[in-house]
C-alpha cells in the first residue's frame, strides 16, 4: 500500500504543477480555453481515474523484486509514462494542444523500456523493428487520410504524434488491438455523455488526447501482460 500512496501523492503534486507550468511557458500557443469550474471537474475526474488505474497496475500487473534492477527500471518507466499520460490529458483538454516535449520524453522512456528487455541480437530486432514499422505505418496511414479528407479530418498534428508514440510502444497485434479498442471505448465513453449533456455538438472541436490516452494505457497494460488482450485480462480479474 505504501508504494501506491507515495506514487499517488507525488502524481497529484506534479499534476498540479507541470501542466500549468507548460501552459504558462507557451502562452501564445497554449491558450487555456476552459472555464475554472470545468478545470476543477477535469482535475478531479483525472485524479480518480489515475488512482484506479495505478492501483490496478501496482497490485495486479506489476511485480516487485528488490534485487532485479531491470524490473525496477521497467516499473519506474511505466509509472512515469502513466503520469505523462495524465499531464497530456489535462493540457490537451484545456488548450487543444499536445506538447512536443512530453511526447519526446515518452518516446525516450519507451526506448529505454525496450532496451531493458533486450538480452541478445534477436531480442533487439524483435523489440525495435516491429516498433519502428508500426510507428511509420500508423503515421503514414493517418497522414494519408489527412491529405484525403483535408480540413474535415478529425486528428490534429499533436494527436497524430501521440498515436505514433503509442504505436512505438504497442507494436504487436494484441498490443495494437488493445490500443485501438481502448481508443474506441474512450471515444464512445467521452463523446456520447458530452453530447447528451449538450457540452458539445457535432460541429465542436473535440480534444482527442484523452481518448488516445485511454488507448495508450490499454496498450501499455497489454505490453506488461505479455501480449494478453488487456480487456480480456481485465475481465478475467473480476470474473
Amino acid at each position: 500500500m505504501g508504494v501506491f500512496l507515495i506514487y499517488e501523492v507525488l502524481s497529484i503534486i506534479l499534476c498540479l504543477i507541470i501542466p500549468d507550468a507548460i501552459i504558462k511557458y507557451k502562452k501564445k500557443e497554449n491558450k487555456d480555453i476552459t472555464k475554472k469550474s470545468d478545470r476543477y471537474i477535469i482535475l478531479v475526474l483525472i485524479f480518480v481515474i489515475h488512482a484506479l488505474i495505478s492501483y490496478y497496475l501496482i497490485y495486479n500487473i506489476m511485480t516487485f523484486e528488490p534485487n532485479n534492477l531491470r524490473l525496477i527500471i521497467q516499473n519506474i518507466i511505466i509509472l512515469i509514462l502513466l503520469m505523462n499520460v495524465e499531464w497530456i490529458t489535462i493540457i490537451d483538454t484545456r488548450t487543444r494542444i499536445i506538447p512536443n516535449i512530453l511526447l519526446l520524453e515518452m518516446l525516450i522512456l519507451i526506448s529505454i523500456y525496450k532496451l531493458t528487455k533486450i538480452t541478445d541480437v534477436e531480442s533487439f530486432f524483435n523489440e525495435f523493428v516491429p516498433s519502428i514499422f508500426t510507428l511509420l505505418l500508423v503515421i503514414t496511414s493517418i497522414l494519408f487520410l489527412n491529405s484525403l479528407f483535408g480540413k474535415n479530418f478529425i486528428f490534429g498534428s499533436g494527436d497524430i504524434k501521440y498515436l505514433g508514440v503509442g504505436s512505438f510502444l504497442c507494436c504487436h497485434f494484441t498490443e495494437v488491438s488493445s490500443l485501438l479498442w481502448g481508443f474506441a471505448f474512450g471515444t464512445v465513453g467521452i463523446i456520447i455523455p458530452l453530447l447528451l449533456i449538450r457540452k458539445i455538438n457535432f460541429k465542436s472541436v473535440v480534444p482527442f488526447g484523452p481518448m488516445i490516452s485511454i488507448g495508450f494505457i490499454s496498450g501499455m497494460m497489454a505490453v506488461m501482460t505479455e501480449n494478453e488482450l488487456f480487456f480480456e485480462n481485465l475481465l478475467n480479474t473480476f470474473y
